[in-house]
């Protein structure tokens, strides 16, 4: 699960890159806030939300559900569509912000689906929490 937080900083350092970018007036600025909003802050939030959950409700780190790599791999993929698509082809930008949304509903919905009964289910250590 580790992994994931990697992804959302290659998302910051593109942010600044984008960024760098847009000031040299190669492209729009937006590319770049999304960058650090869609890529960097979401792929840290469902990261971190997946990793403090597992570990706080007292489930071992090295066995973490099977599918979290499925709800990353969707955040990740929302934020390359949100970021990048509409670099390269600006006449289809609002079917790539709704994919993206589609992308990112399903990554979170997911977690829902997942975490929710180890949110509401005794510690398997036995412990209070």
């Amino acid at each position: 699960m580790l992994w994931v937080l990697f992804a959302g900083y290659v998302f910051l350092i593109l942010g600044f890159v984008l960024k760098s970018a847009a000031i040299l007036g190669r492209q729009p600025d937006d590319a770049a806030l999304h960058a650090w909003t869609a890529g960097g802050i979401g792929i840290f939030t469902i990261g971190m939300m997946t990793r403090v959950a597992w570990g706080h409700t007292g489930r071992l780190m090295a066995e973490p559900p099977r599918s979290v790599a499925g709800m990353f791999a969707l955040v990740i993929l929302s934020a390359v569509v949100r970021v990048f698509l509409p670099l390269i082809l600006p006449e289809s930008y609002i079917i790539w912000i709704a994919i993206s949304q589609i992308l990112w509903v399903l990554a979170f919905g997911w977690y829902l689906i997942i975490y929710t009964p180890v949110l509401i289910s005794p510690r398997p250590d036995g412990k209070a929490g």
